[in-house]
Parts: C-alpha cells; sequence; structure tokens
C-alpha cells in the first residue's frame, strides 16, 4: 500500500480485500483476486455503518454532526487515548477495538496529512471495507444542503468542480446517486476507471459525470473504457464529462498537489479530445451538466420529468460522499511511451514552481553522495548518451523506469520505453540488467562488467527516488571515454513540498530552495495558504479569486475562451475568509493589468453571507476603486447575493456564471486605458 503515502487534496477512495469468514454483506470472495475486486465495497446506502478516524477533532466534529443531520449512519469513532463518549456515540482509542464492536462497513479517515498514512495502515489492518481519506495539510468542507438523492453518477478530481455539478444538477430537479471524489493527486485509492466499473454495474445509477483536470492520464484512461465499453453494451448509459486546466500555465503546479503535467501526461485539451472522440459530451462549465444530462437521459429513454420525480422517491437510500472538503489523435496512439515522447520535451522547457528542483549541479552533488559515478563532461556526441528517468505511473499507482538508448531529438522519443515496479521492494535485477542491455544501439552489448556497474547505477538512482520522496528523476547516462563504464553526464530531479509542508520530512532537501528567485508577489501569500499564479499574457485585464483550484482552473479556461483574459490563477485554499479575501484583494491589485476582479466562490461551511461579508468589508478597507463581479453559490447563496447587490459599492452580483464572465469582460474592456488598484 505503499503508493497510499502520498499525501491527498481531496478524498480518496481506498477499498479493501475482505476474507469470507467475516460473513459480511459486501464482503468478497478470497478466489476474487486483486484490488478491483473490492470495487463493489463503494456502494453506499443508509444502513451503511460507518466510523471517524481522528473522530474528536474540531473539523471532524463539524463533519460529523452536519452528516448526522444529512442521515449517515455514523456509529462511533476513535481518537488515540481517548474513550467513552462524542456526539453520543461509542469512542475508542483504537481502530482495532472499534471495528471489533461497531462493525463498520466504512471509515472517514479526518487526521492530518502527516498521520493519513498510518490512519490508512490502521484501517487495512482492521479489514474495514471502505477507506475514505481526506488529507492534504487539512481537511476539506463539504456543502451537504447541495446534495439530493437521484441517480446521476459523478466522479470527480476536484472537490468545488463536484459541488457545483452537484449543485447545478440539484437546482434542475436531478439528484445524484453517488459522488466519488477521487482527488487531484498523484495517486488515487480509486481511479476514473474504477468508478465507472462501479457506476456500470449500479442499478442505481443511469448516467454518469467525469469532472477531470490537468495532470496525469485518468481521464485518457476513461477515454479508452468507455470506447470499450459503448462498443460492448447495446444499451450504455449516457456520460458527460469536463476537463479543467486547459489554460494552466505549463510547468506550474495549479493548487492540487497533482494538478501538472509530467512528461508522461496529455494535456487538458487532448484529454478533452480524446473524452469527445470516446462518444463523450464534454461541457465547458458544471453548469452546464443540468441541461446536457436531461438531454443525454432523453435520447436513451428517459424524460427529464420522470428523473426529477423518481429522485424524490430516494430518501431511504441517501447517499454522498463524506468529504471536508484540432483533430482528436488515435487512442491507440496513447500508450505510456507515446505520451512521454510530446511531455519530455515540455519538462524540459518548464519547470514546477511549487516543486523543487535540482538541476544538473545540484543534482549531481545528492547523486555522489549516494556513490553514483559522475562525469563533468557533456558529450558533444548526444547519439552515446542514454535516458534514464524515474517517475509515478499514476494510471498503475506505481514508479516507473522510462529509458531510451539516445537523447537525440526525435530519436529518443521512437525508442522510449518503461518498466513499472513495486515502490516497496524494486525491482528485481534481471529486470534493471534488462534495460542496460537495452541501451547500446542495435548490434552492440556491454560487458557483463559495464552492465553491472550499470544495474548498481540504477538500483542507486531508485533508492534517491524512493528515501528523497522525489516526483521525478531524470538523467542522461554516457559510457566513459577512458573505462567504458557508464556514468551520469546530467542529472534533474523534482521535490513535492508535500511531505515537507505536513510533517517536516526532508528538511535537508527543502531548506535549498532558492527563494531569491520566487515570484514576491506569489510568495507573499503563500504563507496563508493562498496559490497565486501570475498568468503572461500582455492582453489580459480579469483577476480572478477563486476557493479550488479545479473551480479556478476551469474559470480560467472559459475566461479565456470568450476573450476575458485572465491576469492569474488564485485559489483561496478551500477557504473564503475576510482576511483570506484582503490579502488575494491586495496581491492582485498590485498587477497593473487588473481592471476588474471575478469572485467566483462555492460556499461549504463558510457560508456565502459570510463570504459577502467579507469582500464588502475588504473593499471598503482597501477604498478599491476596480469593479468587483461576484458570483456566489452553496450555503446561503441567495442572502450572500443580496448583500452584495444592495452593498452600494462597486460590487456586481450574478447568480449565472456565463453571464458573470461577460460582465467581466464588459467591465474591463470599458476600462482599458484606465489605472486600476486602491485608491
Amino acid at each position: 500500500m505503499s503508493p497510499l503515502r502520498f499525501p491527498c487534496p481531496r478524498p480518496v477512495y481506498v477499498r479493501k480485500q475482505l476474507p469470507t469468514t467475516r460473513n459480511r454483506a459486501r464482503c468478497l470472495s478470497t478466489s476474487q483476486q486483486g484490488y478491483r475486486a473490492t470495487i463493489p465495497n463503494l456502494r453506499l446506502t443508509s444502513s451503511t455503518r460507518v466510523i471517524y478516524q481522528g473522530f474528536t477533532g474540531k473539523v471532524s466534529t463539524t463533519n460529523a454532526v452536519e452528516s448526522l443531520k444529512y442521515g449517515t449512519n455514523i456509529v462511533g469513532g476513535t481518537t488515540p487515548g481517548k474513550s467513552g463518549e462524542h456526539l453520543g456515540l461509542p469512542l475508542y482509542p483504537t481502530l482495532r477495538e472499534a471495528a471489533e464492536k461497531l462493525k463498520p462497513d466504512a471509515t472517514a479517515v479526518f487526521v492530518g496529512a502527516q498521520h493519513a498514512a498510518k490512519a490508512i495502515e490502521d484501517a487495512i489492518e482492521a479489514e474495514i471495507p471502505l477507506i475514505v481519506a481526506i488529507a492534504e495539510f487539512l481537511p476539506r468542507f463539504q456543502p451537504i444542503p447541495c446534495y439530493m438523492p437521484g441517480h446521476i453518477g459523478i466522479i470527480a478530481k476536484s472537490g468545488t468542480l463536484s459541488y457545483e455539478t452537484v449543485g447545478a444538477l440539484t437546482r434542475a430537479g436531478l439528484g445524484q446517486s453517488l459522488c466519488i471524489g477521487m482527488g487531484g493527486d498523484i495517486i488515487a485509492g480509486t481511479n476514473m476507471v474504477e468508478a465507472l466499473e462501479f457506476f456500470k454495474n449500479d442499478d442505481d445509477t443511469e448516467a454518469i459525470i467525469l469532472a477531470g483536470e490537468v495532470g496525469g492520464n485518468a481521464e485518457s484512461d476513461a477515454a479508452r473504457w468507455v470506447q470499450d465499453y459503448r462498443r460492448k453494451s447495446s444499451n450504455p448509459k449516457p456520460i458527460a464529462a469536463l476537463v479543467a486546466g486547459q489554460q494552466a500555465v505549463p510547468g506550474r503546479i495549479m493548487g492540487h498537489a497533482g494538478a501538472f503535467r509530467s512528461f508522461v501526461d496529455p494535456s487538458a485539451a487532448k484529454k478533452a479530445r480524446q473524452l469527445i472522440s470516446s462518444g463523450i459530451q464534454v461541457v465547458r462549465h458544471p453548469t452546464e451538466f443540468a441541461t446536457v444530462m436531461p438531454r443525454l437521459m432523453a435520447q436513451v429513454g428517459h424524460k427529464a420529468s420522470e428523473l426529477q420525480r423518481s429522485s424524490t422517491k430516494v430518501g431511504t437510500r441517501t447517499r454522498a460522499y463524506h468529504s471536508m472538503t484540432s483533430r482528436p489523435r488515435s487512442l491507440e496512439d496513447d500508450t505510456l511511451w507515446t505520451r512521454s515522447r510530446s511531455l519530455l520535451h515540455s519538462q524540459q522547457q518548464y519547470q514546477q514552481k511549487r516543486y523543487l528542483h535540482f538541476e544538473d549541479k545540484q543534482a549531481k552533488q545528492l547523486l555522489k553522495e549516494y556513490s553514483v559515478s559522475i562525469t563533468d563532461k557533456i558529450s558533444a556526441d548526444h547519439q552515446n548518451a542514454h535516458l534514464i528517468a524515474i517517475t509515478v505511473d499514476r494510471s498503475r499507482r506505481r514508479p516507473a523506469i522510462i529509458f531510451s538508448r539516445t537523447t537525440v531529438l526525435p530519436q529518443m522519443f521512437e525508442n522510449l520505453n518503461s518498466i513499472r515496479y513495486r515502490y516497496s521492494s524494486g525491482p528485481p535485477r534481471h529486470t534493471l540488467r534488462h534495460i542496460i542491455q537495452c541501451l547500446p544501439p542495435p548490434g552492440m552489448l556491454y560487458t557483463r562488467e559495464v552492465t553491472d556497474a550499470g544495474v548498481e547505477l540504477i538500483e542507486a538512482l531508485i533508492t534517491i527516488f524512493k528515501e528523497k520522496e522525489a516526483e521525478s528523476l531524470q538523467t542522461h547516462i554516457t559510457p566513459s571515454s577512458e573505462t567504458g563504464m557508464l556514468e551520469v553526464s546530467y542529472a534533474k530531479i523534482s521535490f513535492d513540498d508535500s511531505a515537507f509542508k505536513s510533517s517536516n520530512r526532508q528538511a535537508d532537501i527543502h531548506s535549498q530552495r532558492d527563494i531569491a528567485s520566487a515570484d514576491p508577489d506569489e510568495l507573499s501569500v503563500e504563507k496563508d495558504g493562498i496559490v497565486y499564479i501570475k498568468l503572461s499574457n500582455p492582453d489580459a485585464f480579469v483577476a480572478t479569486l477563486i476557493n479550488g483550484a479545479g473551480l479556478a482552473m476551469n474559470a480560467l479556461d472559459v475566461l479565456h475562451d470568450h476573450g476575458a483574459y485572465p491576469t492569474n490563477f488564485l485559489d483561496t485554499g478551500g477557504k473564503a475568509t475576510s482576511e483570506t479575501i484582503k490579502k488575494s484583494f491586495e496581491v492582485i491589485l498590485k498587477d497593473p493589468r487588473v481592471k476588474v476582479i471575478f469572485v467566483n466562490i462555492f460556499g461549504g461551511l463558510t457560508r456565502c453571507d459570510m463570504v459577502a461579508e467579507g469582500i464588502i468589508l475588504a473593499f471598503k478597507e482597501l477604498e478599491m476603486k476596480t469593479p468587483v463581479v461576484v458570483r456566489l453559490r452553496g450555503t446561503n447563496e441567495a442572502e450572500g447575493q443580496r448583500l452584495i447587490a444592495e452593498s452600494g459599492l462597486s460590487l456586481h452580483a450574478f447568480d449565472d456564471f456565463f453571464e458573470a464572465v461577460e460582465m467581466c469582460k464588459k467591465l474591463g474592456e470599458g476600462t482599458k486605458g484606465e489605472s486600476s488598484g486602491v485608491v
């Protein structure tokens, strides 16, 4: 279960295969092998017995209270060192004791990211069928009032995109059968294909929605699955989708831990084209699902009025997830090595800013500490240099060694291969020998001595990748002109900051971050949990302030498509307090391009009326003169919109997303040439 050590920004659904001795309704036979056999564990009903890990924590308690009101069958929980009762329910000090006494079907892991891996492992050892883990530094919110029982299944990488989707469907009288937050992280406990498998076989689900985003290849895998499903099924369930991040900045992490393109990922635009080519209806914004889904379902014989009526009759089976929170290319061409072909080049051009990068000299110094042979001679003959890289294959939930016999373009891509291995044990030596033997030109072989040394070199790279918790490691390996032995002539290593931020792991690595090279404005709000990224378009004029990375990326896409070019990406980190809004306004208004600000908030635990009050307060305190277009959805949305509309300030309240976008364009174009900022 080592892949589960990655922190998760949205709920990660982990299923546990159980022995028949448990004699539980959803237990699986031991003859059903593999993790995929646990997909039925995703089935939730009003009788599903749920426990909470970290039960007495503030966020856990708030979530539990709301979930109990909603109808969730919470039977108790755990907090280390505590026992008795909490919220009138049994409280145990250990999960094993709670599992023995309460016989849970599912557990919600409400602990800090630094404790999440251990909590998940405890739940696996306790043989709990379904584990819902919520963590990237802090648990998230859930806008429970937006959910309504029904027949549309939702799979989402982004929490806020799923909330927008649910809100739009519920408004249209279309309920949801189950909402699965697979998360925007690198390793997902339950991925899109597994969720699709569940919904395909779920009698309560009559249509499916996918909410994807930049990063990884889950959407590409889903497109291939849907293409196969539609070919084999005589009556396939209608599917619609959205892919956010088509305007994502190359080489930048857009809020979520996994919202970036590595050298094995297709672009968001390509993933959207793949979904379309598989027969999926792709929309621009989640609110469009409210009109698209009835039309798609009518095409297979379902009337919207019947679905709306049936949605009100499913109250005995209340469901929700427990979260705080150009021409299409052939899909057959989109294998791991062909994805690598186009994206290795893009990684060489761009660097992640949330990530820490060691490149060449700095990377070589780290390699030397692991006794890796290094040469500072850069050979002009790249034909003799080999590529060996290590990254994560998100679809297989395993690290992968990517290798090519040459670093010369485009031949490097034509010779690209990959081998996946287990994170815990690493690849066997005979596999590494095979890699080394594939590197020389055809008709040539390395000697046994060179091969053995090459194997040791790759083993050292694997050790570095694991011990230093790297996201990717890329090297050029060159035969020495003197000894013939393989040496590293170029190296680049990328590290994610999640381990460091959540639990101060790898402090020695992250202490080497070059703060001086970071954008001072972006850096100024980092400590407040705000992700602010400037966009480079000189003609941009709309600043954005949005809660949720997926929602923020999607807003950039729509604004750009409407000619209301955005100046920035800003994710408030899932919160929208008055102080966060004020700090966001301050950093936004430092950009002289800004002519109008678009605030798009989906209120969960922070109600929309409270958000509106925070916007009004910040506007007054900063004596702002830049017009602000505000769209509030979620809890108390009507009151929030009323407060904005009646403020008497240059604040424009909207309910419809596309109308808000058009107003941003109108206001921005009307003030071009004027100064912006504060009085």
